[in-house]
């Protein structure tokens, strides 16, 4: 039977959802415990949720600062209408860009940077500042941060 998006995400695959954002390394027995269903139950709706894309990745979270990034940066650039696809190759290129968004307002893209130090956010910057003008905010803190969805109570 395929599964499209509407018939996906019934009660028991929203449950499978939470626990596997919860931990993705939990077995197909303790899953099938936690949402009450058979192993081979469970195993085949896993299946369906990664064929139709309800599930794209398994992954580990490494914190950034685990790995010596204590500096996190919200860049906007203006950048040229002829300097958008340098710009996309280097956001791409440099391992302390995580994110770029192209926006509508007064920048062109905003850009989240992780840096080791401020002098290593100096040098990114410069990087950066080839190809547009930059404004910076250096994050202080992240009191809300969402790496997962409470699927349990979207419907």
């Amino acid at each position: 039977m395929a599964l499209d998006s509407q018939s996906a995400l019934d009660t028991i695959n929203l449950a499978i959802l939470d626990e596997l954002q919860k931990d993705a390394r939990l077995s197909y027995s303790e899953l099938a415990r936690r949402v009450r269903l058979s192993a081979p139950a469970v195993s085949e709706r896993v299946r369906r949720l990664e064929e139709v894309g309800f599930i794209a990745a398994y992954s580990a979270r490494v914190p950034a600062k685990a790995l010596g990034y204590s500096v996190t940066a919200i860049v906007c650039v203006v950048v040229p209408p002829n300097r958008y696809k340098p710009m996309y190759e280097l956001a791409r290129d440099l391992p302390e860009i995580r994110e770029c968004y192209h926006v509508a307002g007064e920048a062109s893209l905003i850009l989240k940077v992780l840096a080791t130090s401020i002098e290593g956010l100096e040098q990114t910057l410069q990087k950066i500042q080839v190809l547009g003008t930059t404004q910076t905010s250096i994050v202080m803190s992240a009191p809300v941060v969402k790496e997962t969805f409470e699927l349990s109570q979207t419907r």
